[in-house]
């Protein structure tokens, strides 16, 4: 998500469902208080989750 993948690339990847991406994915959003993958990776990074 953070690289700029969607949905089927990252399901593709971790061979799993579009759906399953979609639900950890909303899953992310709550648990950041966020509502957009840009906002989702910028905080994640603010607390080092991920390299910026």
């Amino acid at each position: 998500m953070a690289r700029g993948a969607g949905n089927v690339e990252i399901a593709e990847e971790l061979f799993v469902s579009r759906r399953t991406v979609a639900t950890h994915l909303e899953n992310i959003f709550v648990k950041t208080g966020t509502n957009s993958r840009v906002q989702a990776a910028v905080r994640a990074a603010k607390w080092g989750l991920i390299e910026s």
